[in-house]
């Protein structure tokens, strides 16, 4: 999950920081930690944030990228929830990946990506299958492996993760879930049920994995419970999977 937020306090010592939710009077985040890629500089009280909130957790939230209002990356403004918007995640991304290449501290526009499936992809019933990529809104650094479907990036660092996939015709009362993986082991998992004829269901899953810069790649699966197999939904903005690197290490 990515949410903007408005910096209250920072701590240059313990590098924690206090974020008011944007648009909200009363949420806020206490002690979340801030990316030591950030100068300390930077987290000026009232500026701007990007939170990275690995699976919803407020605990693992982490402040990736940090900008004045009313500078060039400014007027982004980014809600939702990642089991109701499926244009949620996409928007966060976007707007992260504008803010890289807009002098915000903290996003490292030199690698990230964006891919999409043109065309359906069958997913058989009650097994993992590895999600195939047809096309590339943008690939800087080179980094995506369209042929294997997976992101191998050779620069070492936290990577921030975010997909969503839209399955057509699931029936109710079915389980789906994506799986955000290392190296082809499953480490983030994100789960829904269908409630009553839900039909053409979407699911986003985000989270943040170490790469090593050489050996370690990450790709997404996905599964369902339905009776009978069932295709994704392949067009851009319902089947997609982003990522852009936020520190490295």
């Amino acid at each position: 999950m990515i949410e903007i937020g408005i910096l209250k306090n920072f701590d240059s010592g313990t590098y924690k920081a206090g974020v008011q939710l944007a648009g909200s009077l009363t949420t806020y985040f206490d002690d979340v930690s801030v990316a030591k890629n950030i100068p300390s500089g930077a987290m000026v009280i009232g500026n701007y944030v990007i939170l990275a909130i690995p699976g919803g957790n407020p605990k693992d939230a982490v402040v990736i990228a940090t900008w004045p209002q009313g500078s060039p990356g400014g007027g982004m403004e980014v809600h939702g929830n990642e089991y109701h918007d499926p244009e949620f995640a996409t928007q966060a991304a976007l707007a992260a990946h504008a803010a890289a290449t807009s002098g915000v501290h903290g996003l490292k526009g030199e690698v990230g990506f964006s891919v999409y499936q043109t065309s359906n992809q069958t997913i058989t019933k009650f097994i993992g299958v590895k999600l195939e990529w047809h096309a590339e809104e943008w690939d800087v650094g080179g980094y995506f492996d369209l042929a294997n479907n997976r992101f191998l990036p050779l620069v070492a660092g936290k990577y921030l993760l975010i997909a969503g996939v839209q399955l057509r015709n699931l029936d109710a009362n079915k389980d789906f879930m994506i799986f955000m993986r290392k190296n082809g082991t499953w480490v983030k998992m994100t789960a829904r049920i269908t409630l009553g004829a839900m039909g053409n269901p979407v699911i986003t899953g985000t989270c943040i994995l170490s790469l090593n810069g050489s050996t370690d790649y990450a790709d997404i699966s996905i599964m369902h419970y339905d009776a009978v197999d069932r295709d994704t939904w392949g067009e851009a903005g319902r089947t997609w999977f982003q990522g852009f690197l936020i520190a490295q290490t």
